[in-house]
């Protein structure tokens, strides 16, 4: 065959969804044996046409030519250096608009040796499942992409039941609450690391929970049983199912019905109730009614015990998959996305696993992942039985347990758990993972800026539990010197939300915003001053110190400083006209900058990288001044911070020492 006769392998008008089943397939397509999808295996497809239509052809067209689904504007084009590669593999005898199917590697996450183990009888019989990835790719577009795909044996009527879906380790429409509770079972015999470590202490006396055997809201006073379950999931939009003072006494006696009146409880709620009972608990925590909304006292009471809510919880019901409390959990109350797959012949069912491999991981895409209150949730939590769209999930302390696919858990957020729950306290890593946590913490999202400091206080206060350390206004006093070297991660290309403008001046309102110096100011946040971990030394003779004025943080800096003259937002000047080695990190907003600022140095930075020695013939640390530049207010006495740099030079001798008040 001439590679240049046949037209290009059309794409179909549907590729963002799975093409019709026709049950016909063409003639190659029909010698598909269940045995050939083995590492190296190649097959190459050459036409498709409404005239004689091919199932296979048309799937495998479907998966080259759709978007793709966690990266719908990522390119498809072979990278320029791989070009020859795929020029020198394809077969020269099929035409270069054919689309070749290459297995890459089989049994790629165990799938098989996990089934023959629940099924030590299949073993000795034909392969009953086998998972692999393929690379397609078509030649005369220069475009191909790699996917996750798996063949199994044709059930009765292609019907994927639960049971049935989950012996082959595929995607199921429902989730298998039995199999969960097996998870968590085994996770409580078994795993004493998982045990609740957080300090001992009862929850508040005014705690509540809702009753799933009752329907109904009851103080922890009236539990026999201690053990709970926690929810964590997306509020969504207005309106919202709350307990306030005006119902308080109606939810005691009997909440709103699990129905679908107008007057009922959210979907997600009654999902959530649902999954409680059948893992074998009465009693579930949810912030929105087993909290009085309008009580001040009591919503603080609670911000302030959330590490003891979510660590003390026998298990967290996590919803990644809802992006409103109405959306309901995926799996119990609506279907999943299963398993895309078409039968073959010779009584093969071929399918697809669209299951990201990142799957904790905050994808922008994912509403949970983006949400600010939801990170303590998922932090503080020793066990999550987590629900995404396509699949369910069991993660404790000690191992993670998925329905199908590769789990592979946030690093952040295992990082923290390892800190906190760690048998010999290590203050490097926990100090490690805090730093990383604010870092994640910053790009979410959250409706009330006041809230930065509340939706993180949990995670503040276990880390005071094991440090003693008091923190205020979300800094330990401790660690100041370094605290103080943030700096703006600001990319415009990011969604405008997550950098809030409103949040870029002090204001007094005592609701809300955050003084200058705060982490908490500006959003996102970054410490790394050159993309490596930094290394900090205080300087023995500076004082850094917080301090509550009327109302306002304060921070009290004593040290010697510098006035030095901005010219740019890339260069200072001395006031002899001098430049300044300094690099340089000012603050938003980026349209200006200050007439004259002072530099004030924190600590000695080491940002990870080194220098060339000719002395010592080699490379050697570098090490930094970590400076803090700040502007005085007109007629308030006080200063405001401005950005941050890395003086290569000490340039400080002979300056006074000063003391100012920072806002």
């Amino acid at each position: 065959m001439s590679s240049s006769s046949p037209p290009l392998f059309p794409i179909l008008p549907t590729t963002s969804k799975p093409p019709p089943k026709t049950g016909l397939f063409c003639p190659q397509c029909t010698s598909l044996k269940f045995t050939n999808f083995t590492s190296g295996f190649i097959f190459y497809l050459q036409t498709i046409s409404s005239s004689s239509p091919c199932d296979f052809c048309a799937y495998i067209s479907y998966l080259l030519f759709r978007p793709k689904k966690w990266d719908p504007a990522g390119t498809k084009r072979i990278e320029a250096r791989m070009l020859a590669h795929f020029r020198d593999a394809f077969d020269k005898l099929v035409p270069s608009s054919s689309l070749r199917f290459e297995v890459l590697n089989t049994d790629i996450n165990d799938q098989r040796e996990q089934l023959y183990q629940r099924h030590p009888e299949m073993a000795a019989k034909e392969p009953a499942f086998i998972d692999f990835n393929v690379d397609i790719s078509q030649l005369s577009r220069s475009i191909h992409i790699q996917e996750m795909l798996y063949v199994r044996k044709t059930m009765d009527g292609n019907r994927v039941e639960c049971e049935e879906g989950l012996k082959h380790g595929m995607v199921t429409r429902w989730a298998d609450l039995p199999h969960a509770r097996a998870w968590l079972e085994n996770c409580l015999e078994t795993h004493g690391e998982c045990r609740w470590k957080t300090g001992g202490e009862a929850l508040h006396p005014s705690t509540k929970f809702i009753d799933v055997q009752e329907h109904r809201l009851v103080n922890i006073t009236e539990t026999m049983d201690p053990q709970f379950v926690a929810l964590s999931y997306v509020w969504g939009p207005p309106p919202h199912r709350q307990t306030v003072r005006g119902n308080f006494g109606a939810h005691s006696r009997h909440l709103p019905p699990c129905t679908d009146a107008e007057d009922r409880l959210p979907k997600t709620i009654q999902d959530a109730m649902k999954v409680t009972r059948e893992m074998g608990f009465r009693y579930l925590w949810v912030d929105a009614l087993c909290i009085v909304q309008d009580d001040p006292a009591e919503v603080k009471t609670q911000i302030l015990q959330m590490n003891k809510v979510y660590g003390q919880a026998a298990f967290t019901i996590i919803n990644q998959g809802g992006k409103s409390a109405d959306d309901g959990i995926p799996g119990v109350s609506i279907p999943r996305d299963i398993s895309v797959e078409i039968q073959l012949p010779n009584g093969i069912t071929l399918g697809c696993w669209d299951v990201v491999a990142d799957f904790w991981e905050n994808d922008t895409e994912k509403v949970y992942g983006s949400r600010g209150w939801t990170l303590q949730e998922q932090m503080l939590s020793r066990r999550k039985l987590v629900f995404d769209v396509g699949r369910m999930l069991f993660e404790c302390d000690t191992h993670t347990v998925v329905e199908s696919g590769e789990p592979a858990p946030s690093q952040v957020i295992s990082g923290f758990r390892r800190a906190i729950t760690s048998t010999s306290t290590d203050l490097n890593a926990l100090e490690a993972a805090w730093k990383k946590t604010k870092i994640d913490f910053s790009n979410r999202n959250l409706s009330v800026i006041g809230d930065r400091l509340n939706a993180i206080s949990g995670i503040i206060s276990e880390i005071t539990t094991i440090t003693a350390d008091k923190y205020l206004c979300g800094h330990n006093p401790n660690k100041l010197y370094h605290e103080l070297l943030w700096r703006i991660d600001y990319d415009s290309s990011r969604e405008a939300k997550k950098f809030d403008l409103r949040a870029t001046s002090f204001s007094s309102d005592s609701s809300g915003l955050f003084p200058s110096w705060s982490w908490l100011n500006l959003w996102p946040i970054h410490f790394s001053s050159k993309g490596y971990e930094d290394r900090y030394t205080p300087f023995p003779d500076i004082t850094l110190e917080i301090v509550k004025n009327s109302g306002l943080w304060e921070l009290v800096i004593t040290a010697p400083m510098r006035r030095l003259y901005p010219r740019s937002r890339t260069q200072m000047y001395a006031e002899d006209g001098m430049p300044v080695d300094i690099d340089l990190r000012l603050d938003p907003p980026y349209g200006s900058f200050p007439e004259k600022v002072e530099c004030v140095p924190l600590a000695r930075v080491n940002p990870g990288v080194g220098v060339w020695s000719s002395q010592e013939s080699g490379f050697v640390e570098a090490w930094y001044t970590g400076v803090v530049f700040v502007r005085e207010v007109e007629e308030g006495g006080y200063y405001v911070r401005v950005g941050i740099g890395l003086v290569a030079k000490e340039m400080w001798e002979g300056e006074r020492v000063r003391r100012i008040i920072c806002r």
